[in-house]
């Protein structure tokens, strides 16, 4: 097995690279489910329903600020930049991105696309990149990048399919000659056309303007801007797409330790914790930087780039093992004392679990892919990539009784995956994954590799002891108002403010109907704009008299599931007071909870109660939350025997697989231990690799039981004769 290798994104960020060149317009991530639509709403550029990274145009590039993306391009895919970040997977045939902009004109300008090339295109096919027929980047059978300039190829480089590129083209608008450069990897090269004015309107990726001549690869990153970058900038650009190999600095004393996903086989673990990578930078002179403190954020020879947050990346061979950012830096001081810095890395988990749910809006008819996709997308640093399973059933409402100032996206994701009874974690290359009930059963039918009696260590659990004998699913039917017409928050106090002065306050909805004051309520269809006069006053009194300033008063409202901010602006030359502001709309009211029980009476009576209990957040049907009860009780209710609940191996060792640190959370594996018993197929939960520099690695794999039975699934041959070859699903 290939030695790990461990990577850092010593770069920075491409992303605020882009924001800080003048006017332009990037795109970084294409998020979220295919299955809704590209938007302007208020003015916020969103992607299936949420905004995506991207910058406002002031400049040559000023119409619709989007791409349209067709169907033989894929979202969502791996990203492979430190960044993080998914992309988009052009097939080759009918894949491609466009829109229309306005043409450049005279004007300087860049193009940037960061891209995988795939295959090279057949004789004679020439697809485009990124740009349009007068100013673009092509890619021919003999393996070249073409820069064009007003319709014609000005000059060009060789770049080999499979790898990240980095590609960018400058022009000056110098007159009589223009100066263009086109940027490989960082190597320039240089042309001097005639310049024109450049008139072209439609910009595209991923097809040849005329001829239907597709691009077979994966996108990343692509950009525009309206001023020439310079060799500099392109540098620090190339930069911070790239991977920096630190391994040899990491070899000692020290293991590199990676752990992650589910580290039980409890039924109500539906959401992995955060995972880790642990190990040891070199701080000594020794190190490949050649002095000491190398390794020390803050320190005067610390290393570019090296501190909290920077992307960390562990691969073998061709394989990803980890994808994440630093979380902690332990320096240890005194030169005699290790001369290590011990870093601890964290996967995607981490970054939900910080991120808070704010302004959130109330979805609607919505599966729980779609309801993933949406908390998912409003996480402002994507993960590498994100990988959803159509939701088993439609929720009504979703996201009302999420407490926007207070739940973090992580918490939404519990909720979420105990409500679907499906799973959500991080892959190996980094992607965050939504697997729906019935995912496991429909993709690993059967196991992929077999350990039996080659295993270094196991945990095994006589589980009669582990038996349910009662399973509660608290559910959340809704009450919704039949008009928009209620008062959801209302200023109780006046509330002071300067001429001039702008003050932000957060509203959250509660209403006289709910029991108690403290009770909390979501809110669908609110008046928005407030209306003056019946939604908000402002006085010269604070007590509602002397002069009316009312008209004065900028209001505006950013609603939430359950909240709204209002941004109020005095805009009178004297202070004021609102003496009146609130919200309207319809109330959302879930505090009518209905609890159903599957009980084994027998069970209970001769062995006391061992109970599972479940909230389901968004489940509001009482029948269906009683079939997922019975299944539950069903499968765990009647255990006997062994289970194994975590494996470790050397996967080094003679006689093992050569695939399992391929292995990973989902995959399907079967186990078999002589002397306890324990055998069966099991569902990986939870992995950990160790790597002791001179020593054989080690992995360990946290299970869960595959079911010994099929379920039944509608439409599918072979898993949908109930009582025959399946029995019913839970819900």
């Amino acid at each position: 097995m290939a030695t790990p290798t461990v990577e850092m994104g010593l770069g920075g960020s491409l992303r605020a690279l882009a924001a800080s060149y003048s006017s332009g317009y990037w795109f970084s991530s294409m998020r979220a489910s295919a299955s809704i639509a590209v938007v302007i709403d208020g003015g916020v550029v969103k992607l299936n329903g949420n905004p995506i990274a991207s910058r406002a145009v002031n400049g040559w590039v000023t119409a619709d600020p989007w791409l349209s993306i067709s169907s033989g391009a894929s979202i969502n895919n791996a990203g492979e930049l430190p960044e993080g970040e998914s992309s988009v997977a052009l097939n080759g045939t009918t894949g491609n991105m466009s829109q229309t902009f306005s043409a450049m004109g005279t004007s300087p300008g860049t193009l940037e696309a960061v891209v995988r090339i795939d295959a090279t295109p057949g004789a004679g096919v020439e697809p485009l990149i990124w740009g349009t027929s007068d100013f673009g980047l092509t890619y021919r059978n003999d393996g070249r990048v073409y820069a064009y300039y007003d319709g014609s190829s000005v000059t060009s480089t060789a770049l080999s399919t499979g790898g990240v590129a980095h590609l960018v083209l400058t022009r000056a608008g110098t007159s009589p000659t223009d100066s263009v450069k086109l940027y490989v990897n960082g190597v320039a090269a240089s042309a001097t056309p005639s310049r024109v004015s450049l008139t072209e309107t439609i910009w595209q990726c991923g097809n040849h303007w005329i001829d239907p001549d597709y691009l077979e690869g994966r996108i990343y990153f692509l950009s525009a801007y309206d001023v020439e970058l310079s060799a500099g900038q392109v540098a620090a650009n190339y930069a911070a797409i790239s991977w920096t190999d630190v391994t040899n600095d990491t070899k000692g004393a020290t293991p590199l330790v990676i752990e992650r996903g589910i580290r039980d086989d409890k039924p109500s673990t539906r959401v992995a914790s955060t995972g880790t990578c642990t190990f040891a930078m070199n701080n000594l002179a020794s190190n490949s930087g050649g002095v000491t403190g190398y390794y020390s954020p803050g320190h005067a020879s610390c290393r570019a780039g090296f501190g909290k947050g920077t992307p960390v990346r562990v691969t073998q061979g061709a394989d990803v093992l980890f994808r994440g950012r630093i979380r902690q830096i332990a320096p240890t001081p005194g030169k005699g004392l290790g001369n290590l810095s011990q870093v601890v890395a964290t996967d995607y988990i981490d970054t939900a679990a910080t991120f808070l749910m704010e302004g959130v809006p109330i979805l609607e008819g919505v599966t729980g892919d779609q309801v993933f996709a949406t908390v998912t997308g409003l996480i402002t640093n994507q993960p590498s990539g994100i990988t959803t399973y159509p939701g088993t059933e439609t929720y009504t409402l979703a996201l009302d009784n999420t407490r926007d100032e207070a739940v973090t996206a992580l918490s939404e994701f519990h909720r979420l995956a105990v409500s679907e009874l499906g799973y959500i974690y991080v892959s190996r290359e980094g992607a965050l994954v939504y697997e729906a009930r019935g995912t496991r059963m429909t993709n690993a039918t059967s196991a992929t590799v077999t350990l039996a009696d080659t295993m270094h260590g196991l945990d095994v659990a006589e589980v009669s002891s582990s038996s349910l004998n009662r399973v509660q699913i608290t559910t959340h039917p809704r009450a919704i108002d039949s008009a928009a017409t209620t008062v959801l928050f209302a200023l109780t106090n006046p509330l002071q403010i300067a001429a001039g002065e702008t003050k932000t306050i957060i509203g959250p909805f509660r209403t006289a109907s709910a029991p108690g004051i403290t009770t909390r309520v979501g809110g669908l269809e609110m008046v928005d704009p407030p209306v003056a006069t019946t939604d908000y006053t402002m006085n010269s009194a604070s007590d509602g008299t002397g002069v009316d300033l009312t008209a004065s008063l900028a209001v505006v409202a950013n609603y939430g599931a359950n909240g709204v901010q209002f941004v109020l602006t005095n805009n009178d030359a004297q202070p004021a007071y609102i003496t009146k502001l609130q919200c309207r709309g319809k109330g959302v009211y879930d505090f009518r909870t209905v609890v159903v029980r599957s009980q084994n009476d027998a069970a209970v009576a001769a062995d006391g109660v061992n109970a599972l209990n479940l909230d389901m957040f968004y489940q509001e049907d009482p029948n269906v939350a009683q079939s997922m009860a019975d299944s539950i009780l069903s499968s765990y209710g009647d255990l006997s025997g062994t289970r194994v609940q975590r494996v470790e191996f050397y996967p080094d060792a003679a006689g093992m697989p050569a695939i399992l640190h391929q292995k990973d959370i989902s995959d399907r594996v079967a186990i078999s231990e002589t002397v306890t018993g324990a055998t069966g197929e099991y569902y990986i939960n939870g992995v950990k690799h160790e790597y002791q520099w001179g020593k054989l690695p080690r992995i360990t794999w946290w299970l869960t039981p595959a079911e010994p039975v099929s379920y039944w699934i509608l439409g599918l041959t072979g898993a949908s004769e109930l009582d025959d070859t399946t029995v019913l699903a839970p819900g």
